[in-house]
């Protein structure tokens, strides 16, 4: 019995099911951090068919095979593979729009980050002792 566990994004992973499926790999369950823990048996190989809800159902054919969030997955055989592929090598599988969204991400925090750093600059300023030049420019402009 072969195992492999990966993470995709929500964009492509009905699209990867469908290929790991194929390929005859059985999502045993999904786990809070989003990844599919898969097997294939080695000695008869099954191709597997998936589908996606949201919420809990109960459909004809079709077994539960793991919850996310608010998404229950389905999954039932579809015949026999001839031919077995290797175990793939990558565990993680994020596509543009995942890539740009954590990006997005990242730059809003930088930027919330920044917002802080200067805010808290400004009122630490008088504390470090930088009030100092700031009154002997008050005094001269009042003198002049």
């Amino acid at each position: 019995m072969q195992t492999w566990r990966w993470t995709t994004d929500i964009f492509q992973e009905m699209t990867l099911l469908a290929r790991f499926g194929e390929e005859g790999w059985e999502v045993e369950g999904v786990d809070r951090l989003a990844r599919f823990a898969c097997r294939r048996d080695e000695r008869h190989p099954r191709r597997w068919e998936y589908r996606r809800e949201e919420g809990v159902h109960e459909f004809e054919g079709w077994e539960p095979c793991g919850t996310w969030l608010t998404w229950a997955y389905f999954k039932r055989a579809t015949g026999p593979l001839d031919v077995v592929p290797p175990v793939p090598r990558r565990h993680l599988y994020l596509g543009r729009r995942a890539w740009l969204l954590l990006a997005a991400a990242l730059v809003a925090a930088l930027g919330a980050m920044t917002a802080v750093l200067l805010d808290a600059w400004i009122v630490l300023l008088p504390l470090l002792g930088a009030w100092f030049p700031l009154l002997v420019i008050q005094r001269v402009r009042r003198r002049g």
